[in-house]
């Protein structure tokens, strides 16, 4: 199992391509390639020079010998009762799927968006808009269960996730799940039963961090409540075949610069043991 970090922080920290290098340098298996700061005027993303940008990356994973292994795509792509901004935003969530074909990634994170009234058809509606964008560029969607502000659902459950997945996918294989098990957490749900409950077919990707469960802390596995063994249980009964993906920047964020390199590497350890849990289970 391939053990992949996101390029958040490190990103911004020190621009993609070092933060790429710097990925490839602490031995992870993959790279999570984050676009949601697209909207904003500083983001070399954001203009309409954005792929000179994206090759300077790929070229830079490419020497520095590691695979993109998952994207996440700029989020919102609607904002309710607003045309001018949606409109906006729904091209640059085009343009991750662009920028995804370009890079290789199979799969790129979109979340739902939030509405006061008929929310998972409005939700299905707009992802099947991306269908034909899907086909073109050769990537699929994976769509991530997330909550509104006062922990309010937002496809929560995995009732609702599997419901996205099976309807949009009527109309080929566009789409899959990607469970964030601290966004489970949160809204009430352990994450072994949310695993559990999207299973084996439709399960492609993970967001894996540790939270109290009072907030959405993106923290480091074993720092917080999560049970570790029970999670790495869920994922081997489901014979889970994608990869160990980090959204753990906030484990990051609490060192000085200069000790990001050893904090990733110990992050890096934190996800073997992970790996190594989930194997002894199968």
């Amino acid at each position: 199992m391939r053990i992949a970090t996101q390029t958040s922080y490190l990103g911004q920290l020190l621009g993609d391509v070092e933060a790429v290098k710097l990925i490839a340098k602490v031995g992870y298996g993959g790279i999570d390639y984050s676009m949601f700061y697209m909207n904003d005027n500083n983001c070399p993303l954001h203009g309409k020079d954005y792929m000179n940008h994206v090759k300077k990356v790929k070229e830079a994973a490419e020497q520095s010998g590691i695979p993109f292994t998952q994207g996440h795509a700029y989020f919102p792509h609607h904002v309710e009762n607003d045309n001018e901004l949606s409109k906006e935003f729904y091209g640059y969530a085009v343009r991750s799927l662009e920028i995804a074909s370009y890079l290789g990634i199979e799969a790129v994170t979109m979340h739902p968006v939030a509405f006061e009234k008929d929310q998972d058809e409005k939700n299905i509606e707009i992802f099947s808009s991306f269908i034909p964008y899907c086909k073109n560029y050769g990537v699929k969607i994976a769509i991530e269960n997330v909550f509104k502000a006062n922990r309010e659902k937002l496809c929560s459950d995995p009732e609702t996730l599997n419901k996205y997945v099976d309807e949009l996918n009527k109309d080929g294989n566009c789409f899959c799940a990607l469970i964030d098990v601290g966004h489970a957490e949160y809204i009430g749900y352990k994450a072994e039963d949310f695993i559990r409950g999207v299973g084996h077919e439709r399960l492609a990707g993970l967001h894996i961090q540790d939270s109290d469960r009072i907030e959405d802390r993106h923290q480091l596995p074993f720092t917080q409540k999560f049970d570790w063994t029970g999670i790495t249980k869920a994922l081997a009964d489901v014979d889970y075949k994608g990869d160990l993906t980090f959204e753990a920047d906030k484990f990051l964020r609490l060192f000085p610069a200069e000790m990001v390199e050893d904090a990733s590497r110990f992050m890096l350890k934190v996800g073997e043991q992970l790996v190594r849990m989930i194997e002894r289970n199968k």
